[in-house]
């Protein structure tokens, strides 16, 4: 995680605002996480981000072997409060080394928690991650997509990049609600959008920009399909099926696509067991 990120996550008041978050993200991560339980069931399992605990909640139903672990104080604070019984650790996915090689059999890392990282985090944290699983183990993410609506948001836009204009009266009125009961909003969203612009970095296949999220306090990474298939590939995992986000009907994404304009993607990953590794080569 960049330390511009880490400090936002470091945040009391952030911690609380992911507080309320319960359950699924959106069908694309349900379908992730139920198409790998039966695999993962009774298994070792390792969640990465893990937050004020949303996760927890969804994983504890699979295993009693489960450690949670997040960068920030603050969020592991929250979620040792929320769950007590919880064996919940200060840890930093680019840095794996209180785990053993082939010590865990699933990690998720969700919530899009690797786009917090730069370029070079994020290869690390996948090579860790690839270190500590056993092989055959699985992995689930996701991440934020370059050819999706997230990316290129701005603070004054009024509806999101790539999307209709939403011209109903209830969202015009949310609009002024937030507005009123915050008036220094956008004032705040700019100066944070302006500040993080300065480190947006837009090469082919990946960059890191900005995000609405949060008032555009962090600057996240996107990754084209094309993109997200290299890097797993140069990891070697080998790519089980991925998700689009969203609560429309949910289908893995062909393997022939190239290209897709979803929010952020939700992967299920191997590591390729050493009979694979060695047809590779």
């Amino acid at each position: 995680m960049s330390p511009d990120n880490q400090e936002v996550y470091d945040s009391t008041e952030v911690a609380r605002h992911f507080d309320e978050a319960l359950g699924w993200i959106d069908r694309g991560e349900q379908a992730a996480l139920l198409s790998i339980a039966s695999t993962v069931r009774g298994k070792r399992l390792l969640d990465i981000g893990v937050g004020t605990g949303r996760t927890f909640g969804l994983l504890s139903l699979l295993s009693d072997s489960y450690i949670g672990i997040d960068y920030s104080m603050a969020m592991v604070s929250a979620c040792r409060h929320k769950y007590p019984e919880a064996d919940i650790r200060l840890g930093d996915a680019r840095d794996l080394s209180p785990f053993d090689n082939d010590s865990v059999d699933f990690v998720l890392f969700s919530f899009n928690g690797i786009d917090t990282l730069d370029e070079s985090g994020r290869r690390s944290a996948l090579e860790e991650i690839h270190r500590v699983l056993d092989d055959g183990g699985v992995f689930v993410f996701s991440t934020l997509n370059k050819d999706g609506c997230s990316y290129g948001e701005k603070p004054l836009q009024l509806h999101r990049p790539g999307q209709p204009w939403d011209r109903r009266l209830k969202t015009f009125a949310r609009f002024l609600w937030r507005n009123s009961v915050d008036p220094l909003r956008h004032v705040r969203r700019y100066r944070n959008w302006r500040s993080a612009r300065l480190r947006t970095i837009d090469v082919d296949g990946w960059a890191m920009k900005p995000l609405s999220v949060l008032d555009f306090s962090l600057v996240n990474h996107f990754v084209t399909l094309e993109r997200l298939r290299e890097e797993l590939e140069s990891v070697r995992f080998d790519i089980v099926a991925i998700y689009e986000s969203g609560n429309a009907d949910i289908h893995p994404i062909s393997p022939e696509a190239r290209r897709s304009t979803t929010d952020w993607f939700h992967v299920v990953a191997r590591k390729s067991e050493p009979c694979d590794r060695e047809n590779m080569r």
